[in-house]
């Protein structure tokens, strides 16, 4: 998707992948290649990825959103060539739309590139197909469960389930590896479903935890994986 012309100076925000750097699209490396600034968001992206590129790297993990919207206003402005990289697929819980938005207001336009979700290198790693029951439920907790701060918000997350359930849905929650516990507690699948817990798929350490909704928080909590994870609920 793309909302500026090929003549016109702008801001790329490229969907890195899963985090296995052959998985990275042609684009979106070439894009990083010739990138005068990278903007990515702490230990969420392969550190070989940002080898791709020799310019400025910004690590925005700790920064605001108008921190960013400033630090991309002044480089382009300078005429530099910026990158936002972003884990998995932009388009997937990024919030890209509300830069996108900033910018134009701003008269910087935007370009979306699309990555390989990490939802499908869990699917890859398990060897299974996400929607052989037809149905896909992909969702994460309400509000902004990456905050040290946060209060656990199910948001949809147990009326979805009870869909899954009665129609044998997979469920695929992002960002609720930390709230495991909570999670299983909630959702409305038959204690003895199975459920997988995939920890930085397609990574070199990548960690995948297999269960039921009975018995995963456990394992999940044994082995402390709290972040950057995936799980998947399929009956």
């Amino acid at each position: 998707m793309s909302y500026f012309r090929d003549d016109d100076m702008g801001v790329s925000f490229i969907g890195a992948g899963p985090g296995d750097t052959g998985l990275i699209t042609v684009k979106g490396k070439r894009l990083i290649e010739d990138a005068d600034m990278v903007i990515y968001p702490g230990s969420s992206i392969n550190p070989e990825i940002l080898e791709l590129s020799d310019g400025r790297k910004i690590n925005s993990w700790d920064l605001s959103f108008e921190e960013v919207i400033a630090c991309i206003v002044d480089e382009v402005g300078r005429g530099r060539a910026v990158v936002k990289l972003h884990s998995g697929d932009p388009s997937l819980f990024e919030g890209t739309s509300l830069y996108l938005h900033a910018l134009s207001e701003r008269g910087i336009r935007g370009e979306i590139v699309p990555g390989v979700s990490s939802l499908s290198a869990v699917a890859a790693s398990l060897g299974t197909e996400l929607t052989e029951d037809q149905a896909l439920i992909v969702i994460r907790p309400a509000g902004e469960p990456w905050k040290d701060d946060y209060r656990f918000e199910s948001g949809s997350i147990e009326k979805l389930s009870g869909y899954g359930a009665a129609t044998a849905s997979a469920m695929a929650i992002f960002i609720g590896s930390r709230y495991i516990r909570e999670i299983m507690d909630i959702v409305t699948y038959p204690p003895d479903t199975e459920v997988s817990v995939a920890y930085h798929a397609s990574w070199d350490d990548e960690e995948i935890v297999t269960g039921t909704v009975a018995d995963i928080a456990d394992k999940v909590e044994e082995i402390g994986v709290k972040r950057s994870a995936i799980i998947l609920i399929k009956s």
